[in-house]
């Protein structure tokens, strides 16, 4: 089971510490530290270094990725822990089609979008459909390279205007060029 992805570091720390049936103490003997450290860090009072942190994600056998919350967006396994836990929060599974792979979002509320009532599926149709658009305009010399980057770079403001009826099945599969 995974941690809540909004738990801090000490509360993961706590919280995996836990399901591997440990005490402070015994995580702490096996780290090399003393329990009041372990206790400060579930606590967030210290933070433990990167050798501590290395130690102790390999003794209750999580990733670094998982632990930390921390993505570099060039090293593709935290890219794939990214997408991995972010499906929990946007109900979002992995699917093959035709030999090409992709994500489908499913019903449900994503955390931004509970101010605006979308669900978590109009909200991604909502985010693709324009970034689709985008993109094609792009690829077809509708706008500049600067353009689609200053596009990227400005997203999501430029969707604050958009109502719900703008994102209809109809809309959303004309724009992915599917009628």
């Amino acid at each position: 089971m995974l941690a809540p992805i909004e738990y801090s570091l000490g509360e993961k720390i706590k919280f995996y510490r836990e399901q591997k049936g440990l005490t402070q103490k015994q995580l702490a003997d096996v780290c090399g530290i003393t329990d009041t450290a372990i206790r400060n860090y579930e606590k967030g009072i210290r933070t433990p270094d990167e050798e501590t942190l290395r130690k102790i994600r390999d003794e209750l056998d999580i990733s670094y990725y998982t632990l930390t919350g921390k993505y570099d967006p060039l090293d593709p396994n935290a890219y794939a822990h990214f997408i991995m836990e972010s499906s929990f929060l946007y109900n979002a599974r992995p699917v093959e089609i035709d030999g090409k792979f992709g994500l489908i979002f499913e019903d449900g509320l994503a955390p931004e979008s509970k101010k605006s009532g979308f669900t978590c599926g109009e909200t991604i149709s909502l985010i693709l459909q324009h970034w689709i658009q985008s993109l094609k305009d792009y690829e077809d010399g509708k706008i500049s390279e600067e353009q689609y980057h200053i596009w990227i770079s400005n997203f999501p403001a430029s969707l604050l205007s958009y109502n719900k009826e703008d994102f209809s099945e109809e809309n959303i599969l004309k724009t992915l060029g599917i009628e």
